[in-house]
């Protein structure tokens, strides 16, 4: 079966891969989240003008840190975060909670009660997935974020190796952003190992990207 491609909204990356497959898990290795942050904004900007539903899994920024990072592209009904930061390393503080009663939100906005909890998180994740129609994209921040919060890598390698496959059964296309260097070598290893199929994985230094990419 010939697998569908759609654009990455960055032209030099699909020249370089030959577009996205409806199906692939692509792994962002990054010093500091800049590389990746160019090439998920422009995934999430495709996705907004082909009208593709996006979910966006946040360990690492607050609700109102990712809509001000996100600024425009966060308005819209395409748009569905979830929050696993204000009850994760947000620890439930007033500070984060108070988000959610002090402004009318720009997309849709689901906050996991109990993030460290990785069984929480897929269950909350698929039920969002179940209610949107169409091909969905994700953008998973970040794998390292998971692995602080869950406290080591065994349950992140079992909630990646578990979600890979079914990601790619549900015709999706999700970007996992990892920091280089925070994992041990067998957990970076993951993604090549994956027997799921569509799986790929990018660094700064190794794949030459330019770090001022422009779609």
């Amino acid at each position: 079966m010939e697998r569908h491609v759609i654009a990455s909204g960055v032209s030099y990356l699909d020249q370089l891969l030959g577009g996205l497959f409806i199906g692939d898990n692509v792994v962002w290795h990054d010093d500091a989240g800049s590389l990746a942050s160019i090439f998920c904004l422009n995934l999430l900007k495709a996705s907004k003008a082909e009208g593709k539903p996006l979910i966006y899994v946040s360990f690492d920024r607050s609700p109102k840190n990712l809509l001000d990072k996100l600024g425009p592209l966060a308005e819209g009904s395409h748009l569905t975060i979830l929050d696993c930061f204000t009850y994760g390393k947000g620890e439930g503080s007033e500070i984060f909670a108070r988000f959610y009663g002090e402004m009318e939100h720009p997309c849709t906005i689901q906050r996991v009660e109990e993030p460290h909890k990785v069984g929480r998180v897929m269950d909350t994740l698929y039920a969002i997935h179940r209610e949107l129609n169409d091909s969905v994209r994700f953008i998973f921040e970040s794998l390292t974020g998971m692995q602080e919060l869950w406290g080591g890598e065994e349950d992140l390698a079992r909630f990646y190796s578990h979600s890979c496959p079914r990601l790619y059964e549900l015709n999706t296309v999700a970007y996992w952003i990892m920091e280089k260097r925070a994992h041990s070598p067998p957990s970076q290893g993951q993604d090549k190992s994956d027997s799921a199929g569509g799986n790929r994985s990018f660094g700064q230094e190794r794949e030459g990207i330019p770090d001022n990419t422009e779609s």
